[in-house]
């Protein structure tokens, strides 16, 4: 199979997600390990990722790789260390210079937030078997919920929620497309949220791979909360070989 690899972004500080810890929500504890290490060890345990790229703050680099010697001692040679910025745009282009850089750059890519926990080794799975030379790829799921637009705390129209989607992370596609794209970007100075859009803004074709709810990004202490519920939830069952 061709070589694929995955860029897992840390960077960020995570204002969003304050709890009385002093630490960015990536390197809080959830479920006995950090956040960024359930983000991170599907991808080292996957036989069909080569090499995983973690993009994290330089200031924070000892503190990372001191986790990953302590919680995934049999992955430092698959492991990688990049030093990013604090906007995800800029660490995601960090992370795949410094796989430009290989002698031999792999053929496929696959960005992921570390704050997205709970991917489920089997939508990872679907993910890598949609991986194509002309077009990128992405989780996503259905909106469920209804959409009003407001605008001074008054409803002014409902959406029509059809054809409207949630996307998660992986996202990914042909290396060679995704590095000129983000190039292009940041050529320009345009910024943006996800990597489906840098690919799309460059005329490739996003696939959609439908994930699971449980594949959210940590954003809020809601969110913190209810992510260690579900890790003290999966913790508890020996057949949660996916998340753990």
């Amino acid at each position: 199979m061709n070589k694929v690899a995955a860029i897992v972004v840390a960077g960020g500080r995570g204002e969003r997600c304050a709890t009385s810890e002093e630490l960015p929500k990536q390197l809080l504890i959830l479920g006995g390990q950090p956040v960024f290490i359930w983000s991170v060890k599907v991808f080292c345990q996957h036989p069909n990722v080569d090499e995983v790229v973690l993009v994290v703050l330089s200031n924070l680099l000892e503190s990372f790789q001191k986790e990953v010697r302590k919680y995934l001692p049999d992955s430092l040679a698959k492991l990688k260390f990049v030093s990013g910025g604090s906007a995800r745009q800029s660490s995601v282009l960090s992370g795949l210079e410094y796989l430009a850089k290989q002698a031999s750059p792999p053929k496929f890519v696959l960005i992921h937030d570390a704050v997205r926990p709970f991917l489920d080794r089997d939508d990872l799975d679907r993910v890598i078997t949609s991986l194509a030379d002309d077009r990128g790829c992405t989780l996503a799921v259905p909106v469920t919920d209804t959409l009003k637009q407001v605008k001074n705390d008054l409803v002014t129209d409902t959406l029509d929620r059809r054809g409207l989607y949630c996307m998660q992370t992986p996202q990914g596609g042909a290396f060679s497309l995704l590095l000129a794209a983000h190039r292009k970007m940041a050529s320009e100075g345009i910024e943006t949220t996800d990597d489906a859009n840098v690919l799309e803004r460059a005329g490739i074709p996003v696939q959609v791979v439908i994930g699971s709810p449980r594949n959210f990004k940590i954003t809020t202490a809601e969110d913190f909360h209810l992510a260690q519920a579900i890790a003290n939830s999966l913790k508890e069952k020996n057949g949660a070989r996916h998340y753990i």
